[in-house]
């Protein structure tokens, strides 16, 4: 057995209220890690669907990201007599650095996943994602999510869940879809964004650790960038069944107006990486080239829409045909995925 007691804030050494001893097998199955940031609202219901999970054989770090309502004490009083369950707290720095702090406070595991402090497991999550992971031998496992509102009332039901099934492809600057039967690979992940929130899938240790864990760089699509980088070593099964309530609130990190400019780095990115076998790069042009070309689709026929922002326009096609070409020019991203160091 070893003990959970070296619970620290940030990279300080810990203090009498920042330590919570706690007795967890040496290896569990799952090692799970809960970011939370001003979470206080819906982590209680977070951490229950957690705790309640049919699957015991887990341990789980939340990260309170410097928060400042409350969430990390509200989380030690839910979590305080059940031994799964760890609490530390950092500087805020973003999620991705809160989930990589998280895992190296946990011990060894096969397996890893990272719920979020807003969102609801249903009972049989864990089961679902392992069970499929295991037979099928690649990577891990994903599954789908169904929205649902700040009250937790279903929002557009299946709406969601059919977004995060219909995956595709690119080919000669189309996208095909893919039958559900079959995994996502690293060129349906490329393709698109559709395996989120990071609740929704499940993967092996040895994985994370080879893909380099979530990169700082991100403050949003981080979890994608993991998961292409991690498609390099295996393929991921497709679960076609709601396992997660994805809460809609106006706080959520998905909502940023900068969305558009982290999906397009996170491309950029994969598209420079110089892990990319042969195959890789052609997948990942592919998938880049089509969206330059989507892209300018749409700027051509925002002139004929918006005649005042043709000039605006006319210049996002430009850049749009130069990428198309020269690929990922005058965008900034790392190429280093070793980014678990941080």
């Amino acid at each position: 057995m070893i003990e959970l007691d070296d619970v620290v804030t940030g990279s300080a050494q810990p203090t009498s209220a920042d330590v919570k001893h706690h007795t967890v097998a040496d290896e569990p199955l799952v090692a799970l890690v809960m970011a939370a940031y001003n979470a206080r609202p819906f982590i209680k219901r977070a951490i229950d669907a957690v705790s309640n999970q049919d699957v015991a054989d887990f341990v789980c770090c939340i990260v309170d990201d410097g928060s400042t309502d409350g969430t990390a004490d509200l989380a030690r009083q839910v979590t305080a007599k059940d031994p799964r369950f760890m609490v530390i707290v950092q500087e805020n720095q973003g999620q991705a650095v809160a989930r990589n702090f998280g895992m190296r406070h946990l011990p060894n595991s096969k397996y890893v996943s990272f719920p979020d402090a807003d969102d609801e497991w249903h009972s049989d999550a864990l089961r679902t994602l392992i069970e499929a992971a295991d037979a099928f031998g690649g990577s891990g496992s994903h599954a789908l999510a169904d929205k649902i509102d700040v009250g937790g009332n279903p929002l557009f039901p299946n709406l969601f869940a059919q977004f995060g099934r219909d995956r595709f492809v690119t080919r000669h600057l189309a996208r095909h879809l893919i039958p559900v039967q079959a995994p996502s690979s690293f060129e349906s992940l490329v393709e698109s964004c559709t395996v989120y929130p990071p609740g929704l899938w499940l993967m092996r240790r040895d994985i994370f650790e080879k893909a380099g864990g979530f990169s700082p760089w991100f403050q949003n699509f981080e979890d994608w960038d993991l998961l292409i980088r991690a498609s390099r070593f295996g393929d991921f099964a497709f679960v076609d069944k709601v396992i997660l309530k994805y809460r809609s609130h106006p706080a959520q990190i998905s909502l940023r107006p900068d969305d558009i400019l982290a999906l397009i780095e996170v491309r950029a990115k994969t598209l420079k990486s110089p892990l990319n076998t042969p195959p890789q790069r052609k997948m990942a042009a592919a998938a880049w080239r089509t969206e330059q070309f989507r892209f300018a689709c749409q700027s051509v026929t925002l002139i004929f829409k918006r005649p005042k922002s043709a000039l605006t326009s006319v210049k996002a096609i430009g850049d749009s045909v130069l990428r198309f070409f020269a690929g990922a020019v005058n965008i900034l991203v790392p190429v280093d995925d070793n980014d678990l160091r941080r």
